[in-house]
């Protein structure tokens, strides 16, 4: 299983529509409210009362060039899709896929393909084809 990115990152984005199997999109999650404090030795120290500033800039890069109105129905179906990732099923399905993955990989190296990363952790695989002649 994966980390969460939450953990480290100030900003995630992800696609709705691959692995969450929701409707063709995007999403994107980032902090809000105050900064926390650093140690004494971290050269970028917040202030004390410093809050994440990524809501506006980000609202400002995506409306209205990349972002339309709303679509209710898209809205629903991403609620939903969302839903079901937080469900047991969708945990079992998701190891699943990386059981696929896993599968396909070892079947692509025993037939002598080689495989960028030599295998694969999760649901990736990056074939490399430049032996083939493809590109």
């Amino acid at each position: 299983e994966c980390s969460s990115p939450f953990d480290y990152c100030d900003i995630v984005t992800s696609t709705t529509h691959k692995s969450l199997r929701g409707p063709r999109g995007g999403i994107i999650f980032y902090r809000k409210g105050l900064k926390p404090r650093k140690r004494a030795s971290c050269p970028f120290q917040a202030d004390e009362n410093e809050q994440y500033d990524f809501e506006e800039r980000i609202n400002f890069a995506v409306f209205p060039s990349l972002q339309g109105g709303p679509h209710n129905n898209h809205i629903a179906a991403l609620a939903v899709s969302l839903k079901q990732v937080a469900s047991p099923e969708y945990k079992a399905y998701m190891h699943q896929v990386k059981r696929n993955a896993q599968a396909l990989a070892a079947a692509l190296l025993r037939r002598k393909c080689r495989l960028v990363t030599g295998g694969t952790d999760n649901h990736l695989i990056l074939w490399d084809l430049r032996p083939l002649s493809l590109t």
